[in-house]
């Protein structure tokens, strides 16, 4: 915020609004980075890593940012990121689409770890269904 301010306004002006606005509560950086955080989980899943790049990107301090992200599980973050994705991968054999959704998963900051066995499980889910 105090950098957007500082586009149109001086320096004592801009921290004059983001005091102000911090003081009515209406600047919260914690409050901003949980709803990132459960906005993400839903809607665009990613590793913790990445959302924690992003807040930080957004200005929010480290430790505001690994506050928000207290808890995340990780292999669930890439199972939902997966599960947009295996569709798309359908007909593949089992190799292809583990080496695949693997590569998407990374794309989206997971770890091989957590790529691969997220992979491997959205295989075994996709058969099943």
């Amino acid at each position: 915020m105090r950098r957007r301010l500082r586009r149109d306004f001086s320096e004592a002006v801009a921290e004059a609004m983001v005091s102000r606005l911090r003081s009515e509560g209406l600047l919260n950086d914690a409050a901003f980075a949980r709803q990132w955080r459960e906005s993400r989980e839903k809607h665009k899943p990613r590793s913790g890593r990445m959302i924690g790049q992003e807040l930080r990107q957004a200005g929010v301090s480290r430790e505001v940012a690994k506050e928000a992200l207290e808890g995340l599980d990780e292999e669930e973050m890439a199972l939902r990121a997966g599960r947009k994705q295996v569709r798309k991968l359908a007909g593949e054999g089992e190799r292809t689409f583990v080496e695949k959704m693997g590569q998407h998963l990374i794309r989206r900051g997971f770890g091989y770890g957590v790529a691969l066995r997220a992979a491997r499980r959205l295989w075994l889910e996709a058969g099943a269904s």
